[in-house]
């Protein structure tokens, strides 16, 4: 016979044994586990509230910066904009991400044309057997920079034309970084909206369990809550060893936390490990700043090389999925989008197709509600982008049709149907309205 193992209770002068699963639910641990999930990601618009930076601004910061510019004058940013303009002929899909990815594409390039003797598809890419990019390679490519006084230090024109390029990605890189760190310290004049955002997490976490997910690069929402004093699981360990903590992918994986929040796209705040042999790529930096940001060689898929780095933008996001822990909150993020009773997204602007994929492939197979926190200033610009053809793939999962079916008006929520929720006016304004207590009270 299996011995279950029991718990004294005191009840006045006499003890109750309970075994575990009559503790738990006399504790109502047993019903805390069954709160409904609600999955939350947030995009960058969402850190708009807090002056974050947007993408104009950021692409301008690429074109003007001089660091890396040609004897005449020209800046390697400007350069690429123009040419990537000219490439798609539409000038408002270029951006900086696109700037990245074109960047990386060259850094591959370098690379493989470069590798002599033991060559194979699994270290060398075969964009210098299909493509000929010394044009703009050698356009762009100046040793002579002087604002790069130890690169002539480098004999071997080889290395020296492979660390150019490898140091231009991390300086467009550590823009971003910076923009990053201008909006995020001191965070003390957005005193009101960060009690807006925990109370309005206060007020649901009582009735779910919140599943919070970003592709910002920022901690403004750890700092809120432990500001608070509210606990959560970040995704690493709470031991610090010299101010560092490691992922816990295991506990990623199978956690049950009350609340979590996971950085999908990595962090300012995130140190690269020193050695390809590592266990896991990345390490949280608790206290200080980190000392590595980028880090040499990363290969993505076979051949393609990339540089490992703590914040992840451009066209290789889903390549650098494989890196930990990013792979282990990729998978959770899966699974509570698949279990989800609410998704729910702010400043999301579905580019990314790896994370819409995941969200469309649950609206379709389960009866989860979507809501959708916009930046539309009125229900006509609401009808108007998500009727545009934009939004198709994320309708059909619900099976809604915009343009047909009769919209519900409630505040400032259009509802379609019984599962389609589209907020208008901004996530500042879905916080500090309690537009959450107006549609769910």
């Amino acid at each position: 016979m299996r011995y279950s193992k029991k718990y004294c209770i005191k009840i006045g002068n006499k003890c109750k044994k309970l075994t575990h699963s009559q503790l738990k639910k006399l504790c109502g641990l047993d019903e805390l586990n069954k709160k409904p999930v609600i999955t939350i990601l947030l995009g960058a618009g969402a850190a708009s509230i807090w002056n974050g930076p947007s993408t104009s601004e950021i692409n301008s910061k690429f074109e003007e910066d001089t660091t890396y510019s040609l004897e005449d004058g020209r800046t390697v940013g400007s350069i690429i904009f123009d040419r990537l303009r000219d490439h798609y002929g539409r000038s408002h899909i270029v951006n900086f991400e696109t700037f990245i990815n074109l960047l990386e594409q060259i850094y591959d390039f370098v690379i493989s044309e470069s590798n002599e003797g033991g060559t194979d598809p699994t270290n060398t890419s075969m964009l210098p057997l299909l493509f000929n990019l010394n044009d703009l390679t050698n356009e762009i490519y100046n040793p002579h920079n002087q604002n790069l006084p130890n690169l002539h230090l480098e004999r071997d024109p080889v290395i020296r034309k492979r660390i150019y390029f490898g140091d231009i990605i991390k300086h467009y890189l550590r823009i971003i970084r910076s923009e990053i760190n201008n909006y995020e310290w001191p965070n003390d004049i957005n005193a009101g909206i960060n009690s807006a955002l925990y109370q309005w997490l206060s007020s649901i976490r009582s009735k779910f369990s919140i599943r919070m997910y970003t592709t910002n690069y920022d901690r403004i929402i750890p700092e809120i809550l432990d500001h608070h004093g509210q606990s959560y699981f970040d995704g690493f360990n709470r031991t610090v060893t010299n101010g560092r903590s490691i992922p816990d992918v295991q506990r990623i994986c199978h956690n049950s936390d009350d609340i979590i929040y996971y950085q999908l796209h990595g962090s300012t705040h995130w140190e690269v490990a020193e050695s390809d042999f590592s266990v896991v790529d990345f390490r949280l930096v608790r206290e200080g700043i980190p000392v590595r940001d980028l880090y040499s060689f990363h290969m993505g898929s076979p051949g393609q090389i990339l540089l490992k780095t703590n914040i992840i933008t451009g066209y290789s996001k889903p390549q650098r999925i494989m890196q930990s822990p990013i792979n282990a909150m990729y998978s959770s993020f899966l699974q509570d989008c698949m279990r989800a009773s609410y998704i729910l997204t702010s400043g999301f602007s579905f580019g990314d197709p790896h994370l819409k994929k995941i969200i469309i492939n649950s609206l379709f197979a389960t009866n989860t509600k979507f809501l959708n926190i916009t930046n539309k200033e009125n229900v006509g610009e609401l009808e108007e982008y998500f009727g545009s053809g934009i939004y198709d793939d994320i309708s059909s999962s619900l099976d809604i049709h915009f343009g047909v079916m009769e919209s519900e008006h409630k505040g400032n929520w259009l509802i379609k149907g019984n599962r389609y929720f589209a907020y208008y006016g901004g996530f500042a304004s879905f916080l500090e309205n309690n537009a959450w207590d107006i549609l769910y009270r």
